[in-house]
Parts: C-alpha cells; structure tokens; sequence
C-alpha cells in the first residue's frame, strides 16, 4: 500500500417520503349548510389521520379557513387580518362557524323567523353551561 487512507463518506440520507394521506383532501366549504356537516366531517377526519400536520388549535383552524370559498371566506378573512382569537380556539371557532353558517342558510332561504328565539336560546344555554350557570 501507499500509505494513503481511503475516506469513505456516507451517501447523504434521502430526504424523507412525502406522506400521502388515505383519504382525498376535504372539497372547498362555500357556506351552504346543507354541506357543512359533511365538510367538517371531512376536515376531522383528514386532521385526524396526519396528527403532526395539525399539532395545535391554530394549525387546524388555519386548514379549515384555508378551504372556504364565497361566503365562508369572507366571514373568515377578517378573523386572520384581526388576529381573533378564535384562531387559536377550535372548538369555538368550530360554534362561530356553525352559527354563521346556520343564520346564512336562514336568511338565504326565507325560513322561518320562528325558529331563531329556540336557537338563540339552545346557544345561551350551552355558553352558560360552559360556565356553571344554568338557565331555563
């Protein structure tokens, strides 16, 4: 031999395989409320499949606004230019949605007026159940 060493240098790691989802990326949510239950059924579920994607409140909403369109995007866009703090509150963004969306189906469609004092008041009951105060 020569003397000389012969360096071997490891081949550099591959860079990890994009993960796919088994399940198809939720379709884009307009507002109609007929489709919310399915959109939101969709989005949990995607969520719920790629759990280091979404590791918090903000990343999951952010998922949700990033699929409205018409409507349900412009309720949406000034909770991102107005850092609400339902950005970081699922759950209450989750309601927010809900209540939007219901009271555009309700206005939308001329149903009804007889209806909202029951909602309002199923809404009450359930912001003050979240505080320990019953009422009705």
């Amino acid at each position: 031999e020569d003397g000389r060493l012969d360096l071997q240098i490891p081949a550099a790691p591959s860079a990890p395989p994009l993960r796919k989802s088994p399940v198809s990326m939720p379709e884009k949510f307009s507002g109609q409320m007929d489709m919310f239950p399915a959109f939101l059924g969709q989005c949990q579920l995607f969520m719920s499949l790629r759990p280091k994607d979404f590791p918090n409140d903000r990343a999951k909403v952010g998922f949700i606004i990033s699929l409205l369109s018409g409507q349900a995007a412009k309720w949406a866009t000034p909770l991102l230019t107005q850092d609400s703090p339902l950005l970081d509150n699922f759950q209450g963004f989750l309601q927010q949605m809900r209540i939007k969306t219901w009271l555009e189906d309700l206005f939308n469609h001329r149903r009804p007026l007889f209806w909202l004092p029951f909602f309002l008041l199923k809404r009450s009951q359930e912001s003050f159940a979240c505080a320990g105060i019953t009422i009705g």
